[in-house]
């Protein structure tokens, strides 16, 4: 959970290729991370990378449909 974490806030300070170091980290952790998922997909949209941002939110919803 704490990569999670420092991953939204490199997000957050629009340092892209930290977070996405980080989210992935977060990931090589715990797989079914949702949080994780969901600022990766955040970051797609950041980057402009529509269908990778479509994709991980699809990954998020098919993980928790409650989460968004």
């Amino acid at each position: 959970r704490a990569w999670s974490q420092w991953g939204v806030v490199a997000l957050m300070r629009q340092d892209y290729g930290t977070a996405d170091e980080l989210l992935h980290q977060a990931l090589e952790i715990d797989a079914n991370d949702v949080e994780a998922r969901y600022h990766l997909a955040l970051l797609a949209v950041a980057r402009g990378d529509r269908q990778v941002a479509l994709d991980r939110f699809a990954s998020v919803v098919a993980l928790d449909p409650d989460f968004v």
